[in-house]
């Protein structure tokens, strides 16, 4: 369904043209006729740009991060035979050809075959000289002819456009440039109305609506910036490990002619105006505000929003909950489920939970009058 909406949203924006980007390592083109697709989990997903194309319907690229060292394609891909697939299919899958030497974009490389949930799903690793990269490919495969098509699609669309990508590691020039001083510092934060395809489930229809949406941006001295609530608070981040990852937030910042330039690290860019400290951005504008300090207490409620279980393009589940801090360091949940203790450092408040369940991190602030904690005001409690 996911997808799908993607497709449908893609289809209203008008025409998309195809833009050089990078992905950790791997610098590529989608080739004509993709584009990127939604997927939240750590890897790029490209689908066919016209929901209705009967060419490969449901067919999907997909670029995960690789891993650095000299492996052995075919020991690493026995490592990863759950890439890219939802873990909701998982007891659907079965192998349809072990990992195998082969050549990948003219390298190196092993190949294996995985049938998941009615669809052919391809998994291979290419070997460069001190690290080893990973890509899939997925097709429908329920018959014959579908998996006919599938295969089809992999030689005349996949294989060309993974002998185009050009690596890093190799000595491609990166789209994302180094940082360098500016003059910005701290926490922005802004409201702003943009439109949203949503997807009634009672009328099994989609419209497009307005709706309120939230925005942070974290900027260092040193040139840096990031889109969201950095995984290390605000402090200064591990730029190489966030590369590494595949993490699509970072992103360098520079000011020219009133405006706020940023670079993104997959080589994308947005200006955005700015006049003293507020930024414009579209429709809303983003102002500075102060982090609560270190080891502050919190004394009341609010909303969280997170994402559990979540691997894969569609897999995963959101998870919201009414929180109550407590000035003690404590919190739990208002059904008194869950429970755990809380810490405020460098601009964020982390919950680690009591089960031992992953601990969130969340950016709290004071804005408007009030502590904001994510996207959610500090309540009194009820």
């Amino acid at each position: 369904m996911m997808r799908a909406l993607f497709c449908l949203l893609l289809c209203l924006s008008g025409p998309v043209f195809a833009q050089t980007r990078q992905f950790a390592n791997v610098i590529y083109t989608p080739p004509s006729g993709w584009v990127h697709g939604y997927t939240p989990g750590p890897w790029i997903m490209l689908i066919p740009d016209d929901a209705q194309n009967t060419y490969c319907q449901d067919c999907y690229f997909y670029l995960a991060t690789g891993a650095p060292g000299a492996w052995d394609a075919t020991s690493y891909l026995t490592t990863q035979l759950r890439a890219f697939v939802d873990p909701s299919t998982y007891a659907s899958q079965t192998i349809v050809q072990n990992p195998a030497a082969v050549a990948v974009g003219g390298r190196p490389g092993a190949m294996m075959v995985t049938s998941v949930d009615g669809k052919l799903l391809f998994t291979l690793a290419m070997t460069l000289k001190d690290r080893i990269e990973l890509f899939g490919f997925e097709g429908p495969g329920n018959d014959q002819a579908q998996s006919a098509n599938t295969v089809k699609v992999f030689g005349e669309q996949f294989e060309p456009f993974v002998k185009s990508m050009r690596f890093v590691s190799e000595g491609a020039a990166p789209l994302f440039p180094a940082p360098r001083p500016g003059p910005l510092d701290g926490l922005w934060w802004g409201i702003k109305q943009v439109w949203r395809l949503q997807y009634n489930a009672f009328s099994n229809s989609s419209q497009m609506v307005l709706v309120y949406e939230q925005r942070f941006l974290v900027f260092w001295p040193d040139g840096q910036v990031y889109d969201g609530t950095p995984p290390t608070g605000l402090g200064v981040p591990d730029r190489e490990a966030l590369l590494s990852s595949g993490n699509l937030r970072l992103g360098v910042y520079r000011l020219e002619d009133g405006n706020l330039h940023l670079t993104w690290s997959d080589g994308q860019t947005e200006d955005l105006p700015i006049s003293g400290t507020v930024v414009t951005d579209g429709t809303g504008s983003l102002d500075r505000v102060t982090p609560l300090a270190d080891g502050s207490p919190i004394d009341g409620q609010a909303s969280v929003y997170y994402a559990s279980s979540l691997y894969g393009h569609v897999g995963g589940s959101t998870v919201s909950m009414l929180v109550l801090y407590f000035p003690d360091g404590h919190w739990q949940s208002s059904d008194g489920v869950q429970s755990g203790t809380y810490k405020v450092k460098d601009g964020v408040v982390t919950l680690a939970f009591a089960d031992k369940s992953a601990p969130i991190s969340l950016l709290v602030f004071n804005g408007d009058s009030a502590v904001h904690i994510g996207d959610q005001i500090l309540e009194p409690h009820g």
